[in-house]
């Protein structure tokens, strides 16, 4: 159950941003209580976890389109809290691969 004893607060990206992946996601909480755990969600679906910490900042994959990101923090007492964003993602940066042959 959600109450105000978990305070989740996403620094980067801003919501409703044009992204290109894969892209960082910079977050913290605070409460009265340990916080225990993070989960991102991305249209529903888990995509990262992290365990005890009161900060994170994972860089992730991310398909081109317009997605609902929600970040959530856990505290030792079983209260969460959570931000839900929308976020528009480009295109995927390449990295890595060989560049072809110089034309002769």
């Amino acid at each position: 159950m959600a109450n105000a004893w978990v305070k989740v607060s996403v620094s980067s990206p801003a919501n409703n941003s044009k992204l290109t992946s894969p892209a960082t996601f910079v977050a913290s909480a605070t409460s009265n209580h340990t916080i225990t755990g993070w989960k991102i969600y991305f249209d529903g679906t888990l995509v990262w976890s992290a365990g005890k910490a009161t900060s994170i900042s994972p860089t992730l994959n991310i398909s081109p389109g317009t997605h609902q990101v929600v970040v959530r923090a856990w505290a030792n007492n079983g209260n969460y809290g959570t931000v839900t964003l929308t976020e528009t993602v480009s295109s995927t940066t390449k990295t890595g691969g060989c560049s072809p042959p110089p034309l002769a």
